[in-house]
């Protein structure tokens, strides 16, 4: 996954969790502090069992105030301790990630005013696990195993952080995951496999903590016909980290979504009385749809990427002003959903690069205007206004 890839979809999860990691009640920031800048941000994990400092774990973040988004990682040094330097004390948004073996998959954030330091307990997973055959009761191995595992955290402000996880099955199609959190009350557990067929949003289902925790859960991957191939780009180079989506054929609704290898290859598998097209975008390249009920069963497909277009945009009110974090969704394009969120600027601003040359469905809004559906944008030297009118 590329690194902008990675901080949009880290960017995704954290803002499900409300606001920072736990601290003392002495150190809670002040909304009305005064800006300071630059700003450090100490934090510390620590194993909540035994109250000990935990060293060399990875922390990822992502963060943005006025200037833009920044991001990285660091690792805890043998106090448990990392520190961030920060643009400032006072941000749009500031979130973070820690996923290690064996502890339960924490996130944390903070909107307006950051702390100088903060204090992050990890927790012991649980282990659950389970099986994973085929329509015909053979075991599948390496298959993925994607779950979701939901219990409250029990500490202020801070989030479990399992969404988007996932283990490989190994020998006998069994799986286990070991860190779950203890005393769970719901679980949602889905299985992806590009030798099966890739439907694999519409497949996670609830299962039992009991089940879960005895490692009974079995899923089933269903047989079908197999498309590969591979996604280059002008000068015939492999694109690694493309998105290719599958749709279906009825409401090109996404009915699974995988990523390009390495050298650009990629492999799905639909069923063949319900072929659909697939879809793949790539930051820089425009996007490309392909009907799969032209494309022969099992013929190699090569898909060349052209560069992307420019499309902008400038958000603004009734009196002209700019409007910043205003919502931006790339919507259908060619009969089907690109499924792209973006933000304008401290301008008002936003600027597509990967913009195909025809027509794409555009929505605006923002929490406190109406919103305006444009539906026929193209590509332009030129930057297209929007004006959205006060709620």
């Amino acid at each position: 996954m590329s690194r902008a890839m990675w901080l949009v979809a880290l960017a995704v999860v954290l803002w499900a969790y409300p606001a920072c990691a736990q601290v003392e009640p002495e150190e809670w920031p002040d909304d009305i502090a005064t800006e300071v800048r630059p700003h450090t941000l100490q934090l510390t994990l620590i194993d909540k069992e035994t109250g000990k400092p935990i060293p060399e774990v990875k922390v990822r973040y992502i963060g943005a105030d006025e200037s833009g988004k920044f991001g990285g990682r660091d690792v805890t040094d043998a106090n448990g301790v990392v520190a961030f330097n920060l643009p400032s004390n006072k941000l749009q948004h500031l979130g973070m990630a820690i996923r290690m073996p064996g502890y339960i998959p924490m996130g944390a954030r903070w909107s307006g005013t950051v702390p100088a330091k903060a204090i992050l307990l990890m927790e012991r997973g649980t282990v659950i696990g389970g099986k994973v055959v085929d329509d015909a009761g053979e075991p599948v191995v390496g298959a993925k195993v994607h779950l979701t595992v939901e219990r409250d955290a029990g500490q202020l402000n801070a989030g479990f952080d399992i969404a988007g996880d996932w283990v490989k099955t190994g020998e006998g199609g069994l799986w286990t995951y070991d860190r779950a959190p203890a005393g769970f009350v719901r679980a949602h557990v889905g299985v992806s496999d590009p030798r099966y067929i890739t439907d694999e949003l519409n497949t996670r289902k609830e299962v039992k903590p009991e089940d879960a925790i005895a490692r009974k859960v079995v899923l089933t991957r269903r047989r079908g016909v197999t498309y590969g191939g591979v996604v280059f780009d002008t000068r015939g180079r492999g694109v690694e980290g493309a998105i290719v989506r599958l749709h279906a054929p009825e409401n090109a609704a996404v009915q699974g979504e995988f990523k390009t290898g390495s050298k650009g290859e990629f492999q799905v598998t639909v069923d063949a009385s319900h072929v659909g097209s697939l879809s793949i975008q790539r930051e820089h390249f425009s996007p490309e749809k392909i009907d799969l009920s032209n494309v022969p069963a099992k013929e190699p497909l090569n898909i060349a990427l052209q560069r992307g277009r420019m499309l902008r945009l400038k958000v603004v009110d009734t009196q002209g002003q700019p409007i910043p974090n205003a919502w931006v969704q790339l919507g259908v394009w060619r009969g089907i959903s690109l499924n792209e969120f973006h933000q304008t600027n401290a301008a008002g601003e936003f600027t597509w690069t990967a913009a195909p040359e025809d027509d794409v469905q555009v929505s605006v809004s923002h929490q406190h205007y109406e919103a305006a559906v444009l539906l026929a944008v193209k590509a332009s030297d030129e930057t297209r206004i929007v004006t959205l009118r006060q709620k």
